[in-house]
């Protein structure tokens, strides 16, 4: 972990991301986990069918196990924050227009499709590597925390959707995760660190870099000189 010896404090910023980890993966489990309690609501308001619902589950299923092995591409490419900022528009466009329709094949092109791209963007592993290069101490425990999120998160948001549902309606509650994933995607793009880990190591060596005018540089470039003297005084001797 970062340590700031300039104020001999811990750099809050590694347990940060796992916080904004624990959150992301909350909100996007919590979102899948809606389907099942609103399932009933729809039959007896819209008429749809169980197996229709259950159908567009399934196809969500499919598309996100197309886009996992993308999304890990894509975080060492990218860097998570981009990754998982995606993600999150994604599901948020996906919850807003599930809120908005009464249609079979805008909620299928919403949640099998929108939203399960974001479901499967925002992925446990994307997360977890996202921790792991932030820390170099306590990875495991840090890469646990924040996983936490895909189950631990669920214990909060999802008893807080069906308390929505049950007061309001259900068009409320996937506007409400959407409107929370819009907060949380803010929140990474501020605060989460950028970049993959290539792009920041080659930052890294170029900070540490010594330029043209430093005295190991000129240490360096006066070696050859040095050597050519010592030859002719040698030569000269002789």
């Amino acid at each position: 972990m970062g340590i700031d010896n300039r104020a001999g404090k811990r750099d809050p910023g590694p347990w940060l991301t796992v916080g904004l980890g624990f959150l992301t993966l909350a909100v996007a489990f919590s979102a899948r986990a809606t389907l099942g309690l609103t399932m009933t609501t729809w039959i007896r308001e819209l008429g749809w069918s169980r197996s229709f619902i259950s159908g567009a589950a399934a196809m969500a299923l499919v598309v996100m196990a197309a886009i996992t092995p993308l999304a890990g591409r894509l975080v060492d490419r990218q860097g998570a924050r981009n990754v998982l900022a995606t993600g999150l528009a994604l599901l948020a466009a996906g919850c807003f227009l599930l809120a908005s329709t009464s249609s079979e094949w805008v909620f299928v092109i919403a949640f099998a499709v929108v939203a399960a791209i974001g479901f499967g963007l925002i992925a446990t592993h994307v997360v977890a590597t996202s921790v792991e290069r932030s820390f170099e101490h306590d990875k495991g425990l840090a890469m646990g925390i924040a996983t936490s999120g895909s189950t631990a998160g669920q214990f909060v948001i999802v008893p807080l959707i069906a308390y929505v549902l049950a007061v309001s309606s259900w068009r409320w509650s996937f506007l409400l995760l959407g409107l929370a994933s819009i907060a949380v995607l803010a929140s990474v793009l501020r605060l989460l660190p950028g970049g993959s880990a290539r792009g920041r190591a080659a930052r890294a060596g170029a900070t540490h870099d010594p330029g043209p005018g430093s005295e190991a540089h000129r240490r360096e470039a006066g070696l050859p000189h040095l050597a050519v003297e010592l030859c002719a005084l040698r030569l000269c001797d002789d």
